[in-house]
C-alpha cells in the first residue's frame, strides 16, 4: 500500500523517473483514502482537500518549469 511517508522516501531516494509517475502515486494515495472511507468523514474530506491543493500546486510547478525551460531555450538560441 502507498502512503505519503513512502512517497516521501521514494522521492528522497530518487525512485521516481518522471513527474507524472510521482503525481500518479500521490493521486492514487488520495483516491484510495477517499474510496475506502465514508464521504463526509474527516479522512475523506482531508484527502479530498489535500488532493485539490496538490493538483493546484503540481500544475503551478509544471507551469514554472515550462517558463524556465523556455527561458533557457531562448538564451541558448541567442548564444
Amino acid at each position: 500500500p502507498m502512503d505519503l511517508g513512502t512517497i516521501q522516501k521514494n522521492l528522497e531516494n530518487g525512485c521516481y523517473h518522471s513527474l507524472e509517475e510521482f503525481k500518479g502515486q500521490v493521486t492514487l494515495t488520495f483516491d484510495k483514502a477517499m474510496l475506502y472511507t465514508s464521504e463526509g468523514s474527516i479522512v475523506f474530506n482531508t484527502a479530498k482537500e489535500m488532493n485539490a491543493i496538490f493538483e493546484m500546486e503540481f500544475d503551478n510547478l509544471i507551469r514554472q518549469l515550462k517558463i524556465e525551460e523556455d527561458a533557457r531555450s531562448l538564451l541558448s538560441s541567442r548564444a
